[in-house]
């Protein structure tokens, strides 16, 4: 994630498809909460694969912090369970995104919904446990 002189804004960028990269004489001064709204505003539309759909998860009760306490989408809901897991639910187009932040929370989130969301889940990670047998 970098900002685009180009587009004038954050953007993420594919680092296998630069073909080549100039220093600018421009600084860029990071915002406050750079991270955390950039990473929140991707799931809202800079990484967009298709029509918006209704994303809901469960984060795990002994979940690290950095993933229990961070923002998925700006516009996200969040409902704490008496279990101490974490339900959030929101609405995004860019569900490669969701399902590549959720393989990397290494099994402290479950994907409730959508289901085919859930399937490329499961399939990825018996792959991934095949391969390393």
């Amino acid at each position: 994630m970098a900002y685009c002189h180009l587009r004038e804004q954050v953007r993420t960028f594919a680092l296998f498809r630069i073909a080549a990269a100039q220093c600018a004489d421009t600084p860029f001064h990071t915002p406050r909460n750079f991270m955390q709204y950039c990473l929140a505003d991707a799931f809202d539309g800079l990484q967009s694969t298709g029509e918006p759909v209704r994303v809901v998860f469960r984060i795990g009760k002994d979940a690290p912090l950095f993933i229990r306490d961070r923002q998925w989408s700006t516009h996200e809901r969040r409902t704490a369970a008496p279990d101490g897991t974490v339900r959030i639910e929101f609405q995004t187009a860019a569900l490669f995104a969701v399902e590549r932040e959720i393989r990397a929370a290494d099994g402290w989130v479950e994907l409730l919904e959508p289901a085919e969301s859930r399937a490329r889940l499961r399939i990825g990670g018996q792959a991934i446990a095949k391969a390393h047998q």
